[in-house]
């Protein structure tokens, strides 16, 4: 059994306009991360925040239907991410609003960010590194 503290990690990456959101990609990094025994969250997990009437920043009142913007599902990521020790930002997470907006969050809020722009296999050292801090 480790001797060190089970560390919480949040996988922030792309989701909106990609296929599936992206899942499969999320997956594998959850699994990779849950091999090394970290608790992991993943935005697509997340419900978005719940309100009455339009979506927050939606100043259309046309009578379209409710179905959530991104600020309902990123309302309720943030509050996640924050819980973390560390954020893992997949690949292309920079040309994605979102994304964008987790990692100037937990950086200014000094949480440690890694970066999985190359293969998920391959960043077993730096987990690794990271459990033993």
């Amino acid at each position: 059994m480790s001797t060190y503290p089970k560390k919480k990690v949040y996988i922030a990456g792309p989701i909106k306009g990609i296929a599936d959101k992206n899942e499969y990609l999320f997956r594998a990094a959850e699994g990779y991360f849950k091999s090394f025994g970290f608790d992991v969250v993943v935005p697509l997990d997340i419900s978005p925040y719940e309100h009455e009437g339009l979506c927050p920043g939606n100043t259309s009142d046309a009578g379209e239907s409710n179905v959530h913007k991104a600020g309902c599902f990123m309302r309720n990521d943030i509050i996640e991410m924050l819980k973390c020790d560390f954020i893992a930002m997949l690949r292309g997470w920079e040309h994605f609003a979102g994304a964008r907006v987790e990692f100037l969050t937990a950086q200014a809020c000094g949480i440690e960010i890694i970066s999985l722009d190359f293969h998920i296999e391959l960043v077993g050292d730096m987990i690794r590194a990271i459990k033993e801090t």
